[in-house]
């Protein structure tokens, strides 16, 4: 259905108090947000050429709400969706970094596709997320 940009954010507050990364090399004299558990580890992120692990992020939780809370609340920057941020009033930070973009995918069993109330429903679902992604490419 789309891509969606994932990028780092931080509170206005946040930013007044200590600016704004512009870089990875910036990044390091910042609190960054992230996983807690090695399973969440990034490997390969596309020319990140970094290392990220556990101990990359000074506040560590794998809760997303709580890495979403965290950063709304100026405790450092992290990584979100274009419109989850601009739904919170996060701003962009090191604007020229893409660290992957989210595929999105709608899908149903093929038994499903013959039940119009199943169909109506998915039909919505496709409408929902198309305006989501269009929404968040609008922030970028």
């Amino acid at each position: 259905m789309g891509e969606v940009e994932l990028g780092f954010y931080a509170a206005p507050r946040y930013i007044e108090r200590h600016g704004a990364p512009m870089s990875f090399e910036d990044l390091e004299d910042h609190p960054v947000i992230g996983f807690d558990s090695e399973a969440y580890t990034v490997r390969d992120l596309p020319g990140l050429n970094r290392t990220v692990n556990r101990e990359t992020f000074t506040f560590r939780t794998d809760s997303d709400m709580t890495q979403l809370a965290a950063m709304t609340a100026g405790f450092g920057v992290g990584v979100t969706q274009p419109l989850i941020a601009r739904r919170r009033g996060l701003q962009r930070v090191m604007s020229n970094v893409v660290l992957f973009r989210l595929g999105i995918w709608v899908v149903m069993h093929e038994n499903l596709r013959g039940s119009r109330r199943m169909r109506a429903m998915f039909d919505h679902l496709v409408d929902g997320v198309t305006a989501y992604v269009r929404d968040s490419r609008d922030c970028e």
